[in-house]
């Protein structure tokens, strides 16, 4: 195919994609109105003056609870000061294998590091943000190999168009790239075409729009080691000249595209800012009557005297003249709406509130120490284990494929040391372990409720049939091994297996050797009891003459 056609290949895929879009885009468009006006900036042309944000909101509350939201599933799951993820390998018995899970956690301490020492929280607190509010959020990840670092870049949603393969995973999009046309000059020279080269010369702060195609590439050479022969296509063009500007690829798909939950007939998900949307329109309209109200209190309706209307005086401090004191100037009286309007505002913001979890995050933002997950199934189990469905979606759709992502970034670059000797010839791949607290307490109670009830039948089988072998079925060594490993104990910290067993055979050895010593000391005890005569009158006495007297006899 040539150049030409796929541009055009490009270009009609990108109307389409723009096409399907146009009616969660209007969603998006009134969410970010109400609820993000950080994001409420929807103009097709860049060089647009853009709208004022923020203007049509009368009541906070939404804003507010999102942001809540936003930073409670960071701070509490996956935060820069939460140990929130552990490597393991997919291949459950290859962990156990020696060495494995130390290499594991000196990986894991490294990709750590990478996380802090780059913007990585700083993206995800934006893609939070988008994912609790428009439903989808996009990140970037990207080499930067001018500092040995990883670029983390959470985009703006207007400027995304996702192709979703048959897994129901995003497998591809198309993003629109604004450039002023001194960038668009620094970054494709002379690829450019002689007359737009020139016309980015004469306006070099004019923005242009690009159109970045990021695809799996299926016609390619494996092993090349070429850009444009990895295994995902990175394509820019310029629309306007129908030219592409340049090709290269990525190991790996860099786009991490979250989605709070989704329907099979959309890539785009749907968030909890959709959910409460009629609310929070009809809190912003009780709130601006409200707000009217008060207005009309402060400022209120007159009824004037005509004679008085062309010499009125309302200034501060400021004096009317009457002629006939009845003749007086009174505020129209409206009627007093204000408890009605509270209240029925106050049950706008606790159904908002619902919306966006605020009761179970505020109970932890209040919580004077630090909490366990097990306090939390305790206090919000209800909330945890409504919460399954998007914290599972969250960890395989944005921490899962991050951590992975930035993993094979690091290990391609020389920052992770070799595997174990053992794993050489295994292949097996890589998975992520989420340890943050509503991970560890979404599964606890899930795990927890089944684990308990079972514990407690078993434990009245023991009773009624007073038999503790019943015990025996159990095998404590793999639960006590997930336990800790659950509650988020260092791979450190846990014994490997063949480290257990030698524990247990010279603890054994040590036990035998006692015995042997108590065994031993019983017999000489016994051999001087023995030895030594018996005292005069004693039965030991008489027992010794009678065998004398037998002898001689």
């Amino acid at each position: 195919m040539s150049d030409s056609e796929r541009v055009q290949e490009y270009l009609d895929k990108h109307a389409q994609l723009k096409d399907e879009r146009t009616d969660m885009q209007g969603q998006w468009e009134k969410i970010t109105r109400y609820v993000l006006p950080s994001r409420d900036a929807w103009e097709d042309d860049a060089n647009a003056e853009p709208a004022k944000r923020g203007r049509e909101i009368s009541d906070g509350r939404a804003v507010k609870d999102a942001q809540t939201m936003a930073n409670g599933f960071i701070g509490w799951n996956a935060g820069p000061a939460v140990k929130w993820m552990k490597l393991r390998l997919l291949i459950d018995e290859l962990n156990d294998m020696v060495g494995v899970k130390d290499w594991l956690e000196i990986c894991e301490k490294r990709v750590y590091i990478m996380f802090h020492r780059s913007n990585f929280y700083d993206a995800l607190a934006e893609l939070y943000l988008d994912l609790v509010t428009i439903g989808t959020g996009t990140m970037l990840i990207e080499e930067s190999a001018e500092d040995f670092t990883i670029n983390y870049s959470t985009r703006h949603p207007k400027e995304s168009y996702l192709i979703e393969g048959t897994n129901d995973k995003v497998q591809g999009l198309q993003r629109d790239v604004w450039l002023t046309g001194r960038n668009a000059l620094e970054r494709y020279g002379h690829d450019l075409k002689d007359e737009t080269y020139d016309r980015f010369v004469d306006e070099p702060q004019k923005k242009y729009r690009f159109l970045h195609v990021i695809h799996p590439r299926s016609d390619r050479r494996i092993y090349s080691g070429l850009s444009v022969d990895m295994a995902y296509a990175s394509v820019e063009l310029y629309p306007d000249d129908e030219t592409i500007l340049r090709e290269s690829g990525y190991d790996e798909f860099p786009a991490i595209v979250g989605r709070w939950r989704k329907n099979s007939n959309s890539p785009y998900g749907w968030s909890p800012a959709m959910d409460a949307l009629t609310d929070i329109t009809r809190a912003n309209e009780v709130k601006k009557t409200m707000i009217d109200v008060a207005h009309r209190a402060a400022e209120p309706i007159l009824n004037i005297p005509q004679e008085m209307s062309r010499r009125l005086n309302l200034s501060p401090l400021g004096a009317n003249v009457y002629k006939t004191p009845d003749r007086r100037i009174f505020p129209t009286e409206l009627g007093s709406g204000y408890p009605l309007a509270d209240n029925v505002l106050e049950q706008l913001h606790e159904i908002i509130d619902e919306h966006f979890m605020v009761p179970l995050f505020m109970m932890l933002q209040r919580l004077e120490r630090d909490v366990t997950a097990t306090e939390i199934v305790e206090r919000q189990g209800e909330r945890i284990a409504g919460m399954a469905g998007p914290l599972n979606r969250q960890n395989s759709e944005i921490l899962g494929p991050a951590v992975l992502r930035t993993f094979k970034i690091m290990w391609r670059a020389g920052m992770l040391p070799p595997p174990p000797a053992a794993l050489l010839t295994t292949g097996a791949p890589l998975d992520v372990e989420f340890t943050g607290l509503l991970s560890q307490a979404q599964r606890r109670y899930q795990q927890g409720n089944s684990m308990n009830a079972g514990l407690a039948t078993i434990s009245g089988l023991v009773q009624m049939t007073q038999s503790i072998g019943l015990l025996d079925n159990l095998d404590m060594d793999d639960m006590t091994r997930k336990i800790a490993e659950e509650s988020g104990f260092p791979a450190s910290s846990i014994a490997e297996l063949p480290e257990v067993k030698k524990k247990r055979m010279a603890r054994q050895k040590q036990i035998e050797e006692q015995k042997q010593l108590e065994q031993l000391q019983v017999g000489a005890d016994a051999t001087n009891k023995l030895a030594k005569a018996p005292e005069p009158g004693s039965p030991g006495e008489q027992i010794a003459a009678q065998m004398a007297g037998a002898g001689g006899g």
